[in-house]
């Protein structure tokens, strides 16, 4: 992993949902991700920690504070289980694409 570190991604739900992404990020993305789960609103010392922050309902995308400038934000509209695994190998796909391409640039 070309990376200085994990991308630190944080999930916020005001259900369950941010702790179940949280698990399956871990499981499935250990290599590439360092996620954390919180509830909506995060708090400011929260999302000075994240690289990306991902909303997985309404109403934490509705309530999502202003990020800071090292953060980035995404909403992913989840519908389950399934959807979240899918996103997920979704991100760690494109990561390991990146990586690829910083390893041989031709």
């Amino acid at each position: 992993m070309p990376y200085k570190r994990r991308a630190r991604v944080l999930f916020v739900a005001d259900g369950s949902e941010a702790a179940l992404a949280c698990a399956c990020a871990q499981r499935l993305g250990a290599d590439w991700l360092d996620p954390s789960a919180d509830k909506s609103p995060p708090s400011a010392a929260t999302l000075a920690w994240a690289d990306l922050v991902v909303s997985l309902d309404d109403s934490a995308q509705a309530t999502m504070p202003s990020l800071p400038p090292n953060a980035r934000h995404v909403h992913w509209h989840i519908a389950g289980h399934d959807e979240i695994e899918r996103r997920m190998l979704g991100m760690i796909g494109g990561m390991r694409l990146l990586s690829r391409n910083l390893e041989d640039p031709t």
